[in-house]
């Protein structure tokens, strides 16, 4: 079952998006920079989010427990007009492979405004979340960003998918 989250999935959303930096970027990021991540820093981030019901957070839900999380809303980067943007999504790694990625982006999209193309960024490494986002039809554009995180560089491209 997909839902809107509330403020009272915070920390599950916050377990869930630590779990899968720590296991998704194993090879990408330093060891002590993952070990670091707080699930309690990022349930308040996530309280704070939650607690102004702007954009789309869905939470995937099986037998009761959150599996998974997308996060969307209006566009960021000035460069795309009339666009809504994929902030996140992460599934907790005990579930990955079973097609819960796939749902939250379906119904994200669904539910964000059908005017709009869709963008998202990803770092440029991330071989398995390239193929998931391809699957969906998201294409990379011409941008990329740098990200600094834990002491290293990493790339980040821009995919989009017209609608």
């Amino acid at each position: 079952m997909i839902r809107l989250a509330t403020e009272n999935d915070a920390r599950t959303i916050a377990r869930i998006h630590v779990q899968a930096w720590q296991t998704a970027y194993a090879d990408l990021l330093p060891a002590d920079y993952l070990a670091a991540l707080s699930i309690d820093t990022r349930a308040a981030a996530w309280e704070r989010r939650l607690q102004t019901r702007e954009g789309l957070a869905l939470v995937s839900e099986e037998s009761g427990a959150i599996n998974g999380w997308i996060d969307a809303g209006a566009g960021r980067d000035e460069d795309m007009v009339n666009a809504c943007e994929i902030y996140a999504i992460y599934i907790a790694p005990s579930h990955w492979r079973r097609g819960i990625g796939m749902q939250l982006m379906q119904q994200a999209e669904v539910l964000l405004p059908a005017s709009c193309d869709l963008s998202l960024w990803v770092f440029r490494d991330n071989v398995a979340a390239l193929r998931f986002y391809a699957s969906l039809n998201y294409q990379p554009d011409s941008n990329a960003k740098s990200l600094e995180r834990g002491g290293k560089t990493l790339s980040e491209i821009r995919l989009r998918k017209r609608r």
